[in-house]
């Protein structure tokens, strides 16, 4: 029997975790050391926050800024949890019970297209 062809240990496309396992390791280090600070960067956008600026002329600009409703989802559904949506792609709200009716005219349908196998 020829050893050649067919599946190799070891052969093929590594998985991501595996080929990108050290970038992962430095960005979550990266995450957690600053991890505080995102997260009072996402908090100030979802509670709006007090900006000054300064421009080129050493002139200086405060205001507030609005409330970021994305950002505040974002929080949300993180940490308290998303809310599940449900979506009726297929029955147009209709009950997909397996009813008489129903049944009758599918193997009419498939008896008319020699389906059934009659």
């Amino acid at each position: 029997m020829s050893s050649h062809g067919g599946k190799r240990p070891g052969s093929g496309r590594k998985p991501h975790s595996e080929r990108f396992a050290t970038q992962v390791e430095q960005c979550t280090q990266l995450l957690a050391a600053h991890a505080v600070a995102i997260m009072q960067s996402q908090i100030d956008l979802a509670v709006g926050a007090m900006v000054m600026e300064t421009d080129k002329e050493g002139g200086e600009r405060v205001y507030r800024r609005p409330p970021d409703q994305r950002a505040g989802a974002a929080l949300i559904d993180r940490f308290i949890g998303k809310v599940k949506d449900e979506v009726d792609v297929t029955t147009g709200g209709e009950s997909i019970a397996d009813d008489g009716e129903r049944f009758a005219r599918l193997v009419a349908l498939m008896r008319s297209a020699n389906v059934a196998g009659d």
